[in-house]
């Protein structure tokens, strides 16, 4: 690291009244970082007995699907890589199937082409 960089930073962090850093360390922009290749989103299941503790969370989820897989899209990105799954708790033994499946279908599309970027 830049020892000017360095004086920089325990300048600021002292301005801001921070701890000092006990365990000194470095940034190395070099170092790939894993990227998932799709994401399960886990959401209460809808219908006529919804008991879901997030109120609405599940039904503002849905909105919001429709703006990331438009995002996806324009992306060139699959939308099947981000999945919402609605569970309850008599899912629970039936949960690891499922995410199974996920795993399997995004394994089935390959990894994420924006790795590496």
């Amino acid at each position: 690291m830049n020892p000017l960089s360095r004086i920089a930073g325990v300048a600021v962090d002292r301005a801001l009244g921070l701890p000092s850093a006990a365990v000194p360390y470095v940034v190395r922009p070099d170092i790939a970082v894993p990227m998932p290749d799709g994401v399960a989103l886990l959401g209460c299941r809808s219908g006529p007995d919804y008991q879901c503790h997030f109120i609405q969370g599940s039904q503002l989820l849905g909105t919001r699907m429709d703006n990331v897989r438009e995002t996806l899209g324009r992306l060139a990105l699959e939308p099947e890589r981000v999945q919402v799954i609605e569970t309850s708790i008599v899912d629970a033994r039936r949960l690891p199937v499922v995410l199974e499946a996920f795993a399997e279908e995004i394994r089935a599309l390959g990894p994420n082409p924006m790795k590496g970027f």
